[in-house]
């Protein structure tokens, strides 16, 4: 089973990967195909993160950031 998953996460990369370079990074399919890479990605953890770290199961907390992301303008030079 794990064999398998790992082909279909690399199946689809490289389906990524070609659509990408054919349409574009910022295309709506190859937005899917990563979604659905990360899916995949997910489920692999699920299933098989245990195997390499026991200790998988702590969690860590995220804080809140306290800086603010503000927009600069882009000097062109003429």
């Amino acid at each position: 089973m794990k064999r398998k998953l790992e082909e279909k996460i690399e199946a689809l990369r490289k389906e990524m990967e070609v659509t990408a370079l054919d349409l574009g990074l910022g295309h709506p399919n190859v937005y899917e195909l990563s979604q659905a890479l990360d899916q995949l990605h997910n489920e692999w953890h699920r299933e098989y993160a245990k195997e390499l770290d026991k200790s998988v199961e702590r969690i860590y907390p995220i804080r809140p950031h306290s800086s603010t992301i503000r927009e600069v303008p882009i000097r062109t030079v003429v």
